[in-house]
């Protein structure tokens, strides 16, 4: 009984082994594969066995043997029932182990798989790297490719326009020659404002097409419109033109004798000079240029002369004397370095009329009447300085002198009607004063003849009678004797 038990165990154990199409054992089966077991062995769910009805009838004449035998077989069955529980148990746990080994398993091969598919993705990502290493070369030779197509269009661009450009300046270089041409026969016939033109459109011809005009074709262009502005008046831009030519090469001799000219007529005289200057130092100035810078710079002088006569005539008007004899000093003093001419002479002699006028204003007949006789030196026959000499010996108290020089003025022929009035008016002064002079004297004479009675009386003990006050007639008579001599017009006209 045993034995087939044990065999039919067997059997049961390998069916209850196997598995379903994943490897694994289906669900209920353990418990149908039990409960068949049970069957088999006759027990009921509580682990006993089923007695069949033909064992009843043994059992029933067994009763009948000995109770010993009774107990014997109660225990065998007990044995066998709990062996067979025991094989249960075995069985259960020979299936858990089964399990247990095919989980190791899935979980071995799970694990190769895991592997196999992290060697995989590292093959792949290895993979990918190389492929983006290649794509970014490949995106590195594209740029490579596309600069220096780049490079090249740029390239053809640059020498297209450079040729274009070059035909273009070929083109402005003949037309400029043309108007500097049709500039300079305009300038020799005397049409200057057509010849300026002329030379304005050669120097914009050229810059339209980016020419510097530094060559010296150029920059004679500049100095003959220069010339042709000035003989046009428009000193302003005629320097402006100059100063362009002077920034590119500052020794050229026609740019700074042109801006030296238009300096002069612009009143700017120390620039003037610095430009005369620069000439005479230029390292390629001719003779011819040299003798041309001499005579601006005689020019030069002569117009710092002028302008210093004119301020100070201005500031003469102005009543300011003081000023005018500032002007008038420089004016002198510049006229000095001046090469001495006629017209330079006449100019001298009006600044020191002019400048014996100012003297007179401030109260200084003596320098006055310097300035008069240097100015007579110059010129003998020049009225207005006799006449202002004549007024300053009258108030230098020089009577007889100044007498003679205004009557000299008053009877001269052809004489300036205006140097005759002033004169004229001189000679009344004088007598004048040579009047109220006597009658200072007689009026003093007549306070020194009362003060010595009076002394007389007093010293012989007697009285003074007569109330005549010596001390105030003889302030009175000094008093009109100084209004006298200080006579003089209000303003002193100006010579020049």
């Amino acid at each position: 009984m045993s034995d087939e038990a044990d065999g039919g165990d067997g059997d049961d154990v390998e069916d209850s082994f196997d598995l379903d199409e994943d490897g694994e054992r289906a669900e209920g089966e353990d418990d149908l594969d039990l409960t068949a077991e049970m069957a088999r062995l006759g027990l009921d769910e509580e682990g006993e066995a089923r007695e069949g009805g033909g064992e009843d009838a043994d059992r029933e004449s067994f009763d009948l043997d000995d109770s010993r035998d009774a107990s014997a077989v109660m225990e065998e069955e007990e044995a066998e029932a709990r062996r067979r529980v025991d094989a249960e148990f075995e069985m259960g746990l020979r299936r858990a182990e089964l399990k247990h080994v095919e989980l190791e398993l899935k979980l071995v091969a799970s694990e190769e798989a895991v592997r196999a598919a992290r060697e995989a993705l590292a093959a792949a990502e290895a993979a990918r790297e190389s492929v983006q290493a290649e794509a970014h070369a490949a995106w590195e030779e594209v740029g490579e490719v596309e600069r220096r197509i780049a490079e090249e269009s740029a390239r053809r661009e640059e020498e297209d326009a450079a040729k274009h450009k070059a035909a273009r300046q070929a083109r402005a270089v003949v037309e400029a020659d043309e108007l500097r041409k049709r500039g300079n026969e305009a300038y020799r016939n005397g049409e200057c404002a057509e010849a300026e033109s002329a030379y304005k459109s050669a120097i914009d011809a050229l810059e339209s097409c980016d020419i510097a005009l530094v060559e010296p074709s150029h920059l004679t262009l500049r100095t003959n419109r220069a010339a042709a502005l000035m003989a046009l008046g428009r000193m302003r831009q005629a320097l402006e033109e100059c100063e362009r030519v002077l920034e590119i090469n500052p020794t050229n001799v026609r740019a700074l004798s042109r801006a030296g000219n238009c300096c002069v007529k612009l009143g700017n005289l120390v620039a003037a000079k610095a430009h005369v200057d620069a000439i005479l130092s230029a390292p390629g100035a001719t003779p011819e240029d040299l003798l041309s810078a001499n005579e601006q710079h005689q020019k030069i002088l002569v117009a710092s002369v002028e302008r210093d006569r004119l301020v100070g005539n201005d500031a003469y008007r102005r009543g300011d004397y003081r000023g005018a004899l500032t002007w008038y000093d420089a004016a002198l003093e510049a006229a000095k370095d001046a090469t001495e001419t006629d017209a330079l002479a006449a100019v001298k002699v009006g600044l020191h009329t002019n400048r014996a006028a100012a003297h007179l204003m401030r109260g200084a007949p003596l320098a006055a009447a310097e300035d008069c006789c240097a100015a007579l030196r110059l010129d003998s026959a020049h009225t207005k300085a006799q006449v202002r000499l004549a007024r300053c010996l009258l108030q230098l108290g020089d009577f007889a002198e100044a007498r003679q020089e205004a009557t000299d003025v008053a009877e001269r022929a052809g004489g300036e009607l205006q140097s005759k009035s002033e004169a004229r008016g001189v000679l009344e002064d004088i007598n004048a004063v040579e009047s109220a002079v006597r009658d200072a004297g007689d009026a003093l004479k007549m306070a020194e003849i009362k003060l010595q009675q009076k002394e007389n009386a007093s010293s012989e003990g007697g009285a003074f009678a007569d109330d005549f006050d010596v001390a105030g007639a003889a302030a009175e008579a000094l008093k009109s004797v100084d209004a006298a001599v200080a006579l003089a017009p209000a303003v002193p006209d100006l010579a020049t």
